[in-house]
């Protein structure tokens, strides 16, 4: 298969942390109405064909996104920094892996599958909006017909409606309104010591409590079963993290994580089953 064509939205340095026996994790979902849990490798969950391709209409979509951007820009530098995280915490990161850390975060608000479709459709319709004239096709007809310039360019170059969204993603990625206010927040790891049950990642890794980056938020996302990252904008969150045992943290953002996911969740094993059963079924996630 030609390079970059499987995108991974949930990138597999990340859900390696939670493979185990046979170096593979436990994958769980609704599939039609059946709760299935799975045994896969991190490289083989998490992605879709062309996610962020362009031209995908032709036989051989272009990936520069994903081979120019996502992997070199976003993941690789993450993958860095999430050992670090791993090894010593936030303290020990400089300037630059800040930096890093923050676009890798701000990736992860942009790149699932929902968002990117959301994406692509929002370029398509402010496209759609703006071309309100009526133009007569080429045609060998007598009388061709008129269409609005919008259903003329569409049938003419639908890939121009396809790829405007997405042509987007780089920059909003790199968006220095959005990286600075991730890098204005305080930054933490929380161990899950002494807590019962491990940290659950889903295909909608972050957490976020507060509706955007411009308020009041709190941005949780696992790291490894053992250790989850976090950012807050106010003291008085921190206040309130720090004033909570571990285990109810645990638990919180373990709940968080299956309610949010699109559709997959992902643990070590099956020890956490009744538990992902119960809220991802509630959470409508039944796909």
């Amino acid at each position: 298969m030609p390079a970059h064509q499987n995108h991974h939205y949930v990138p597999a340095f990340l859900l390696r942390e939670w493979e185990r026996e046979e170096k593979k994790l436990s994958q769980f979902s609704w599939e039609n109405g059946t709760f299935r849990m799975f045994r896969r490798q991190a490289k083989s969950v998490a992605k879709v064909k062309h996610l962020y391709s362009t031209l995908r209409h032709l036989t051989a979509p272009d990936v520069q996104i994903e081979r120019d951007v996502m992997g070199p820009k976003v993941d690789d530098p993450a993958a860095i920094v999430h050992k670090k995280l791993l090894a010593g915490g936030v303290g020990r990161l400089t300037s630059s892996e800040q930096e890093d850390w923050a676009r890798f975060i701000v990736s992860l608000f942009l790149r699932g599958p929902t968002a990117i479709a959301d994406l692509r459709n929002r370029g398509r319709d402010t496209l759609a909006a703006g071309l309100t004239a009526a133009v007569e096709r080429v045609s060998l007809l007598d009388n061709p017909p008129a269409l609005s310039l919008a259903e003329w360019a569409q049938h003419e170059n639908p890939s121009t409606f396809e790829d405007l969204g997405i042509q987007t993603l780089e920059r909003l990625i790199t968006s220095k309104v959005l990286n600075q206010k991730l890098l204005a927040a305080t930054w933490g790891t929380v161990k899950r010591r002494g807590a019962p049950h491990e940290f659950l990642i889903s295909d909608k890794p972050l957490v976020r409590v507060g509706e955007n980056l411009d308020g009041r938020f709190l941005i949780c996302l696992p790291l490894s079963p053992e250790q989850a990252f976090v950012a807050y904008s106010a003291q008085d969150i921190g206040k309130t993290l720090a004033e909570r045992s571990t285990s109810s943290f645990v638990k919180a953002l373990n709940f968080n994580t299956v309610c949010n996911a699109e559709r997959y969740v992902y643990s070590t094993s099956a020890l956490q089953t009744d538990f992902v059963r119960k809220h991802l079924a509630s959470s409508g996630a039944t796909r």
